[in-house]
C-alpha cells in the first residue's frame, strides 16, 4: 500500500497543475457561483481581493508541500465566509496530502453538494474513495461507536497493515485497546498516531487520560541520573521499556569503557529512541570511532506468520501485526538531531532480508547487536546474516524474546543449528540480553 500511498500523491500534484489553479487566477480555486461578490458592492469587491491574497498564499503554501500552513489559512477563509464553497477542492487536497483522507473526501462532498457539475472534484473524490484504507477507517469508525468493538478491532488492523499512515487509524486502534483492557497498548498506538499527525487534538487528549488514569505506566523505576536524563528525551521516541532501555545503555557503556572493537548494530528502529540513547553513550564514552547502523523499513512490520503468536493469538488477532510500530526516517533523526548525535547513526531503509546482506561489508565487526524484529523470519535474518559479525565478547539483546513465539523460536533453533547455548540474563519479561557465547564468563552488566 505504500505504492498506492505515492500513487495518491501522484494525483494530487496532477490536480495542481490544472488550469483551475492558475497564480495569475486565484480566485479560480473558488467556484464563480459562490463568490460572495456582488456587482457595484465595494464592501464585497474589497473582502475578495483580501480573500484572493489568501487564496494566492494558500496555494503557494500547497505548491510547497507545506499542507498544515495552507489547511489553517484555508479554514480561516471558510470560517470568516462559508459560503466560499470552492475553497473545498484545495482543502480536500491539503487533507488529502496530511493522511487525512476520510475528512478529504467529506471536503468533496461539501463541495458537490453545491456545485455538482465541478468536474475536478469529482475526479478527485472518485480517486480518493478508490483507496480501500479511507473505506476501511469509516467502517471501522461506525463499528466502534455501534458498540462492535471486535469487528472495529479487526477492521482497523487491516487499515493499518495497508501501510498508508492516514489519520485516526492509530486512534481507533487506541480506542479499541483500551476495551480490550490494554491501556499499554493504547499509549503506543496513540503515541504512533501523534508520530504522523501531532494536531489531532482527539490523540492528544486521549492520551493524557491514559497517563492520568494509569500513572503506575510512567513511575520511574532506574535511579541512575545520567540514565534518567536520556531517558525523559527518547522516551516518546520508543516502544521499549524503561528496563529494556536502560540494559542497552549499560551494555553500549560496558562496551565502550572495555573497548571492545566493532560498530552497534539496531535491527528494528522505529522512532528512534532507543538508536539515539546507544548514540548519546558512545558519543560520550566510546575510546574508538564507532557508528550505529539502524534498520528499519520505516513503513511498520512486515507481514508476519502463523508461528508468530503471543499466548496462542496470532500477531494479526494481537493488534499489533503487519505495518504497525510505525515510524518515518525523519523521526529517528530528529530525537538524533535532540541529543546531537546524527553524525553518528547511519539509517538504513528496507527489510532486513535484504538490507542486511547487502550491508555486512560495511558494517565490519559488531560490538553491540540489538534485535528488535519480533517475527520468527525477521529474528532469523538478523541472526543468520550478522551473527558471524560479532566480536569476541560481543553483546546481543533480544527485544521480543519474552512476547513473540516465533522471534524465541528462531532464537532456539539458530542455538541448535550451530551447536552453541546462548546464558540468558532475563531483563523483564520481554527482553534478553547474552554475550557471544565463547567470552560470557568475561563481564556482568552494572545494575541500577
Amino acid at each position: 500500500m505504500t505504492e498506492r500511498a505515492y500513487a495518491l500523491d501522484d494525483i494530487i500534484r496532477k490536480h495542481l497543475r490544472l488550469k483551475s489553479y492558475s497564480k495569475r487566477n486565484p480566485e479560480t480555486i473558488i467556484e464563480k457561483g459562490n463568490l460572495p461578490l456582488e456587482n457595484n458592492c465595494p464592501e464585497s469587491a474589497a473582502y475578495f481581493r483580501g480573500a484572493s491574497n489568501s487564496i494566492t498564499q494558500a496555494l503557494e503554501l500547497l505548491n510547497a508541500y507545506d499542507n498544515d500552513a495552507a489547511l489553517r489559512i484555508i479554514d480561516q477563509a471558510l470560517g470568516e465566509n462559508p459560503k466560499m464553497t470552492g475553497l473545498h477542492y484545495g482543502r480536500a487536497i491539503a487533507l488529502a496530502r496530511l493522511g487525512r483522507t476520510v475528512e478529504a473526501v467529506d471536503a468533496l462532498k461539501l463541495l458537490l453538494s453545491e456545485s455538482p457539475q465541478h468536474e475536478k472534484a469529482c475526479t478527485l473524490l472518485e480517486e480518493i474513495a478508490a483507496d480501500p484504507t479511507t473505506n476501511l477507517i469509516k467502517e471501522a469508525d461506525t463499528a466502534f461507536h455501534s458498540k462492535e468493538f471486535h469487528r472495529a478491532f479487526k477492521l482497523i488492523n487491516k487499515a493499518k497493515s495497508m501501510k498508508h499512515p492516514a489519520q485516526d487509524i492509530d486512534y481507533i486502534r487506541a480506542k479499541c485497546f483500551l476495551e480490550l483492557n490494554e491501556p499499554g497498548a493504547a499509549r503506543e498506538a496513540l503515541k504512533e498516531e501523534l508520530r504522523y499527525h501531532p494536531s489531532n487534538d482527539k490523540a492528544k487528549m486521549l492520551l493524557d487520560r491514559i497517563r492520568s488514569e494509569h500513572t503506575q505506566m510512567a513511575s520511574v523505576k532506574i535511579r541512575s541520573a545520567e540514565f534518567q536524563e536520556l531517558y525523559q528525551i527518547v522516551m516518546p521516541y520508543t516502544m521499549l521499556s524503561e528496563d529494556r532501555l536502560y540494559s542497552l545503555f549499560a551494555i553500549a557503556k560496558r562496551v565502550c569503557l572495555k573497548n571492545i572493537s566493532g560498530n552497534i548494530v539496531e535491527c528494528g528502529v522505529a522512532a528512534g529512541g532507543s538508536t539515539a540513547l546507544l548514540a548519546a553513550v558512545v558519543r560520550k564514552y566510546s575510546r574508538i570511532p564507532r557508528k550505529i547502523y539502524a534498520f528499519d523499513s520505516f513503513q511498520g512490520m512486515p507481514e508476519p506468520t502463523e508461528r508468530d503468536r503471543h499466548d496462542g493469538r496470532t500477531a494479526e488477532e494481537s493488534g499489533w501485526g503487519e505495518g504497525t510500530c510505525s515510524a518515518r526516517e525523519d523521526s529517528l533523526m530528529e530525537i538524533c538531531r535532540k541529543l546531537n548525535v546524527q553524525d553518528l547513526v547511519i539509517p538504513v531503509k528496507g527489510y532486513f532480508e535484504k538490507t542486511l546482506p547487502a550491508s555486512q561489508v560495511e558494517i565490519g565487526a559488531i560490538a553491540l547487536l540489538h534485535m528488535d524484529g519480533d517475527w520468527y523470519e525477521s529474528t532469523r535474518s538478523v541472526l543468520n546474516c550478522l551473527y558471524s559479525s560479532i566480536q569476541r565478547d560481543g553483546f546481543i539483546q533480544v527485544d521480543d524474546y519474552g512476547f513473540w513465539e516465533g522471534c524465541r523460536d528462531a532464537v532456539h533453533e539458530f542455538e541448535m543449528q550451530h551447536g552453541i547455548k546462548f546464558a540468558m540474563n532475563k531483563i523483564d519479561g520481554t527482553g534478553v540480553w547474552f554475550v557471544k557465547p565463547e567470552g560470557h564468563a568475561s563481564y556482568e552488566i552494572e545494575t541500577a
